[in-house]
């Protein structure tokens, strides 16, 4: 039982991680897309107050694995060493880079490159991970990884890394429209998330069309609950990515994209878990037997699952207290009475 809670607190951390710094990332990605450096350093200005809040959830994600299912994290690191090594020093590379352009003025070209890039490829090998892990991890005795180096880089992943990208880019757009006080910013980002809100769906479709083949060792489908909860996670996905497409076509709903991409995001995560569960690394290795012993599981719980909310708490006012101002329109000028 406390393994499966802890599993929860990770995937909680999964959602988190990925609809908080997602948009952030995102920022990143966009960036690449703008010639204009204003327009780029208007982005990074975005988020440059929260982005370390943001990151604090992959801690969770690493600390949770490697403390509440130690099997799980010492088969799937050697799997996916290439992938994480540079998923950490991009995140790494644009933490600083943010930090540097913060603290100057205009766009430094090589410190702006640094974001972007390191957004773009941070975003990519997270999303090769997820399709690594999807398409099944090889166990030899003792749960211990049997492939080569670079085996987690497939057709599949690559789909999962590309899915991640877009998604991420999505989340980037929806920030500006939420948070912007640029009337001409937030319009060039509407028509960008009105091309990227389709491409996100048709990705993430693909992708879970193909999972019967890239995770069928893994794959629990035909239980009525399991069938039950996909459909219904599957159709919010497709509703919420049809309301963002349809917010970025309007000037008001400022918050319904971000919001849309949010609850998208939670199917998702919600359909892997009940795809696979009781998995934690597909083909074979379940959550039981990757566990920690139940005294560990439970002193975790009940030294650090405390804290999350109010870590949540803290996330939440710091994204309401630093959020620009949006400048208040001139009042038009009153018509001048007749005599």
């Amino acid at each position: 039982m406390s393994a499966d809670v802890w599993f929860a607190v990770i995937a909680l951390g999964l959602v988190l991680y990925v609809t908080l710094d997602g948009y952030d990332l995102g920022m990143g990605i966009l960036a690449l897309t703008q010639r204009d450096d204003a327009r780029r350093r208007s982005l990074l200005d975005l988020v440059a107050p929260v982005w370390d809040g943001n990151e604090s959830w992959i801690l969770l994600i690493a600390v949770g694995l490697w403390g509440g299912f130690p099997a799980a994290t010492g088969a799937l690191l050697p799997a996916v060493y290439p992938a994480v090594i540079v998923m950490l020093f991009s995140l790494i590379g644009r933490g600083v880079s943010i930090e540097m352009i913060s603290n100057t003025g205009g766009w430094p070209k090589v410190w702006g490159r640094v974001f972007m890039v390191g957004s773009l490829l941070a975003a990519f090998a997270q999303g090769t991970v997820i399709g690594a892990v999807v398409h099944g991890i090889p166990l030899g005795a003792g749960s211990r990884f049997t492939g080569g180096t670079f085996d987690f880089l497939s057709g599949y992943s690559v789909l999962t890394g590309s899915a991640t990208v877009v998604l991420y880019a999505l989340a980037g757009a929806a920030t500006v429209k939420m948070r912007s006080d640029d009337a001409a910013l937030r319009a060039v980002f509407a028509r960008w998330g009105r091309a990227l809100s389709p491409a996100a769906a048709g990705l993430v479709i693909l992708a879970a069309a193909l999972l019967p083949v890239a995770g069928a060792p893994g794959l629990t489908i035909g239980q009525p609950l399991r069938i039950a909860v996909l459909t219904w996670a599957g159709l919010v996905a497709a509703v919420m990515f049809l309301a963002v497409w349809w917010s970025f076509g309007r000037e008001d709903h400022d918050n319904l994209a971000f919001v849309g991409v949010a609850v998208a995001v939670v199917a998702g995560v919600a359909e892997l878990a009940v795809l696979f569960y009781p998995l934690i690394l597909p083909p074979d290795l379940t959550i039981a037997r990757a566990a920690s012993p139940p005294s560990s599981l439970d002193f975790l719980l009940g030294g650090f699952a405390p804290f999350i909310p109010l870590v949540i708490a803290y996330n939440a006012y710091a994204f309401w207290a630093l959020r620009p101002r949006r400048r208040p329109a001139a009042p038009a000028r009153a018509k001048e009475q007749s005599v």
